[in-house]
């Protein structure tokens, strides 16, 4: 075995005290850093608006397996695992998994511009575009960043005056480019997570007033429950509808056989000729049979309404949405002595680089 590989790798101490001494020499480096650092930081966060979090909670009622299959469903959900997301047996592609998704969508954000919110702060009514669109505060940090932007974007003109025009109109299909950015916006304002173990659907709204990160809270819970309604119930309605149209169809053919036979009836009491017997005994054959026809359509309306509403899914909600009384940030503590610890970490490193202290000390 070669010698070099014997000899045991000598760990270099590390100078404690002399990084002590280089930290003490720098202590008025060290008070003119922090100090710069709390001044700048404590004014951004001081002018960084406040803003709460609502969340609602709510369970959907899941297509479960039948017989032998939802004991094991309920043996795996035992175990931490839920069978209705691995294997859908049911056929249904709306699956509670897919909800984020959903909520995210630019469809289905953009359905939510048109809901009316209240402000108490300026005692308004308004739609909750308007509201995002000429009624957020924004950080100090934000309006130095974005004023270089904001004054290329008036000289240059980037909307147009057609999107203008369509700003209040809403095409769910074809947003504006204002639109557009505004659903972004919407888009981290509002979350939606699935518990994989319980189904049990979390939504939350973060909102710069309170009352109004309630309201659309309430509103995402509603339009979600809405969406999902729709496409599990939609074959149901069409059959509904279909049954309905033939039902108006076949009692007006009842109708007309009906008259018509009591009419041909009532003229011809008397006669005793069989070619008038022979006639009315058509028309009373034909009115049975639409009557027949009409009873069967019926009981088919019965049959489809009561599959609509075996189709409609329930939902039990575990927390409605109530106006958060704390603010849920910024947490200007936390920021404060984050940055605090940075600028002494950096002011550390540049005392010791000058120092020839910090290479030996990271191995280098």
């Amino acid at each position: 075995m070669n010698t070099v590989q014997k000899q045991k790798r000598v760990t270099t101490p590390i100078p404690f005290k002399e990084i002590g001494e280089a930290i003490h020499g720098a202590r008025k480096l060290y008070i003119k850093v922090l100090g710069a650092t709390f001044a700048v930081v404590t004014v951004f966060t001081l002018f960084t608006p406040n803003y709460y979090t609502c969340e609602v909670m709510l369970a959907p009622e899941l297509s479960t397996m039948r017989g032998t299959q939802s004991s094991l469903s309920a043996l795996a959900q035992s175990f931490g695992f839920n069978l209705n997301t691995i294997s859908n047996s049911s056929g249904d592609a709306m699956v509670p998994m897919l909800y984020p998704e959903i909520v995210s969508s630019q469809y289905f954000l953009s359905n939510l511009f048109p809901i009316k919110v209240h402000s108490e702060e300026l005692d308004t009514t308004m739609t909750y575009y308007e509201y995002l669109s000429e009624h957020q505060k924004t950080s100090l940090l934000a309006d130095i960043i974005g004023f270089i932007p904001k004054t290329i974007g008036n000289v240059l003109s980037s909307e147009s005056e057609e999107d203008k025009q369509k700003e209040h109109i809403f095409n769910h299909h074809k947003l504006t480019k204002k639109q557009y950015r505004i659903a972004k916006v919407l888009s981290q304002k509002i979350k939606c997570q699935v518990d994989k173990k319980t189904m049990a659907i979390s939504i939350s709204v973060t909102d710069q007033n309170a009352d109004i990160a309630a309201e659309v809270a309430d509103s995402v819970q509603k339009h979600l429950q809405d969406f999902i309604i729709h496409y599990r119930t939609q074959k149901a309605r069409i059959d509904v509808e279909y049954n309905k149209k033939l039902i108006v169809e076949t009692k007006d053919k009842y109708d007309k056989a009906r008259r018509r036979y009591a009419a041909y009836s009532d003229a011809n009491q008397r006669a005793s000729l069989q070619s008038i017997h022979t006639q009315e005994l058509e028309y009373s054959n034909e009115m049975a049979i639409t009557q027949q026809a009409y009873t069967q359509v019926s009981a088919q309306l019965q049959a489809a309404e009561a599959k609509l509403q075996q189709a409609t899914p329930a939902f039990t909600v575990l927390q409605p949405a109530t106006v958060p009384v704390k603010k849920a940030g910024p947490k200007r503590t936390m920021i404060c002595l984050g940055f605090l610890f940075l600028a002494f970490l950096c002011t550390t490193a540049r005392v010791l680089h000058k120092k020839k202290l910090l290479m030996p000390l990271i191995g280098l």
